[in-house]
């Protein structure tokens, strides 16, 4: 969804920021880059990170119709990062492919949420159904650490040009 070398807000970006828009209750700028979201260690789990141009799903499989292109990289961050953090991590697996990735975590220490793709309701010409899943984030986050993902960018204060330029911490979770 995110694309900070194009500039481009793909559909499935303004569905993800319509849906937040909606479950925040207030307005949410729209920017094709969501590392400021990564900087605040939010993982959207998404078993594709690239597709080719106009072809959904074209590195889920590679051309013997096997292992895709991101299998290798997922089965890593699933076993070696997240099962190796212990302290209860937040992830929001998106999509189906996600769904079953996910499965593989360590059940009864992570928190997770399982939300169809963006990307689904876009190729469908229809709203995204986000269970209100940024709530739902922030209100475990708040319970256990008292703080909270800041998910609306440039609500720390920075612009654009700001955050680019800034050689402070940035990223970090706000206090309530």
């Amino acid at each position: 969804m995110s694309c900070s070398h194009t500039g481009v807000l793909q559909p499935s970006l303004e569905l993800f920021y319509a849906g937040m828009e909606d479950d925040l209750k207030r307005p949410v700028p729209r920017h094709p880059d969501l590392s400021y979201l990564s900087k605040q260690g939010v993982l959207f789990l998404n078993t594709n990170l690239t597709v080719e141009l106009n072809k959904p799903s074209s590195h889920s499989k590679n051309i013997f119709g096997t292992a895709g292109l991101w299998d290798k990289f997922m089965n890593f961050l699933i076993e070696e990062v997240i099962n190796f953090y212990n302290c209860g991590l937040v992830y929001v697996s998106l999509g189906n492919n996600a769904h079953i990735a996910a499965k593989a975590i360590v059940p009864f220490i992570h928190w997770g949420f399982e939300v169809e793709h963006p990307a689904a309701a876009a190729h469908k010409e229809r709203e995204w159904n986000h269970q209100n899943v940024f709530t739902k984030v922030n209100k475990i986050i708040k319970n256990h650490n008292n703080e909270q993902i800041n998910w609306i960018y440039g609500d720390n204060g920075l612009s654009m040009v700001d955050e680019q330029v800034s050689t402070g911490v940035k990223g970090k979770l706000l206090k309530d």
